[in-house]
């Protein structure tokens, strides 16, 4: 099992339009979320919005076989339902999935015995 975290930007003022996003995939749309994540192989999926002095920003986990190839996945997709999450994210995220994979990315690991 692998994991991905990335950040997302959340534009301003629209900290509730992110969270109504959740709350349709959680509600409905959760067939067409579940589907959509079967389909990309993400088993578990968290967001926690954190805000800072900079604005407020969306913090995503995703769990699976392969999350960073998901994401690559997602954003080549042209499944109708990912497509409106994809349009959903723009209207409230500095968002575009292929540019969330970063080349710079660092990862720091302690295990805790």
């Amino acid at each position: 099992m692998a994991v991905y975290c990335f950040t997302q930007r959340i534009q301003a003022g629209k900290r509730d339009q992110a969270k109504s996003i959740f709350e349709e995939v959680s509600g409905p749309r959760r067939q067409e979320y579940e589907a959509s994540r079967r389909r990309l192989g993400i088993r578990r999926e968290k967001v926690w919005f954190q805000s800072s002095p900079n604005g407020d920003m969306a913090v995503v986990y995703w769990e699976g076989e392969d999350p960073r190839a998901a994401l690559r996945e997602f954003a080549s997709s042209e499944d109708p339902f990912d497509e409106w999450l994809k349009e959903r994210g723009r209207e409230v995220y500095h968002f575009e999935p292929a540019q969330t994979l970063e080349e710079d990315e660092e990862v720091f690991e302690a295990e805790v015995r």
